[in-house]
């Protein structure tokens, strides 16, 4: 089994409203294009990392995580797996900005139920075949 290959996807995470764009293998002038069209912004510098997550406001707290993978991810291979979990962690800490949810260990649950959730998606769309 391997991953699919280069392309984008967005989902809205409900009842937050909060909109996740996953960008796989495109590069630095792609990666620009697709937040002009999808965000209205330019992605500006893109550093060096191979993998991050930025957080982006409209409509008053309503937001949306742009996650950009710029590297193969290679199936089972366990650092993979770290760098999406990883980056899924950074997209709960945007819902929670833009909900005012405060994290905390007597409220746990719905950062256990976004971080699977969220997962699901990800790992659903990587494994799907290109149509």
């Amino acid at each position: 089994m391997k991953y699919r290959g280069k392309g984008t996807f967005s989902f809205t995470v409900p009842p937050y409203g909060h909109k996740i764009h996953f960008c796989y293998l495109l590069d630095e002038k792609e990666i620009d294009l697709y937040s002009r069209k999808n965000m209205n912004i330019s992605w500006g510098e893109t550093g060096e990392s191979l993998f991050c997550t930025r957080h982006c406001s409209y409509g008053g707290y309503i937001g949306s995580s742009v996650v950009w993978i710029r590297q193969k991810l290679i199936f089972g291979e366990p650092s993979d797996h770290s760098t999406i979990a990883h980056e899924i962690q950074h997209i709960v800490s945007n819902i929670c900005r833009d909900c005012d949810m405060e994290r905390s260990i007597e409220n746990d649950e719905p950062f256990a139920y976004l971080t699977g959730w969220i997962t699901e998606q990800i790992y659903f769309w990587l494994l799907t075949k290109n149509a």
